[in-house]
């Protein structure tokens, strides 16, 4: 007997034809309001040019708690349960849907985040780089820091409690609503920047400001670099 298409291998076993190539997976279109704002938002932070060099190993989600939502715990948070991820060539994509309790830390930071200031209800979480909250500082945006190093041993082995814990700290005493909240990493704890707004549109967009500031300054950095290693090869 032939094999599907009526061809044979060298070794006379029937070889069945090839396989339609699948197709990349999309995002499932979102239902409501909140959904549809967040799905928005992932496909414009998506779209910011280069911005693959600021997700960080373990990719990037964005949480939103759509206003008159309780937002009493993570699980009721709207997320991507898909994350978003770099590509080779320094963009990034995205798939999956949008759902409630699809984000655990990124949900977590805003739920903490919204118990001081209410009017943060939303936030994306990008690489940690020094560049990068010089960047954000040079926007005017406010910036706290907490050390993961300090989090105490309770903290540390109540599973969730590390970003509340975290959040909390770097708040506290903050008189403005934050817009970036950022750790240097710990012990198995990759270093991060959580960038807040009010909706996922407004922390995309800030994401996206940050990140047009942090290139525009690597370049001028690489250009005085440039230059300088020209001057002192024209002096040698």
């Amino acid at each position: 007997p032939r094999g599907r298409g009526g061809a044979r291998g060298g070794d006379g076993l029937p070889v069945a034809a090839p396989a339609a190539p699948v197709p990349a997976a999309r995002p499932a279109r979102p239902g409501s309001a909140g959904e549809a704002l967040l799905y928005r938002a992932a496909e414009e932070f998506a779209a910011i040019a280069g911005i693959g060099r600021h997700i960080p190993e373990c990719q990037t989600n964005i949480a939103y708690a759509p206003r008159g939502a309780a937002a009493s715990s993570p699980g009721r948070v709207l997320g991507l349960d898909g994350r978003i991820v770099s590509t080779m060539s320094g963009g990034a994509i995205f798939a999956g849907r949008v759902a409630r309790g699809a984000s655990r830390h990124v949900a977590a930071a805003v739920v903490e985040a919204s118990r001081r200031f209410p009017a943060v209800r939303a936030a994306v979480n990008i690489r940690y780089d020094p560049r990068t909250v010089r960047a954000a500082e040079s926007l005017g945006m406010s910036a706290a820091e907490y050390d993961r190093s300090a989090e105490p041993a309770r903290v540390r082995q109540a599973e969730g409690s590390s970003v509340p814990w975290g959040v909390r700290s770097a708040l506290r005493g903050a008189v403005r609503s934050p817009d970036i909240v950022y750790h240097r990493g710990g012990a198995g704890k990759e270093p991060m920047i959580v960038v807040f707004g009010a909706d996922p549109g407004d922390a995309v967009s800030k994401a996206g400001r940050i990140a047009a500031a942090a290139g525009a300054s690597r370049r001028q950095g690489a250009r005085r670099g440039g230059a300088g290693g020209s001057r002192r090869t024209q002096i040698k």
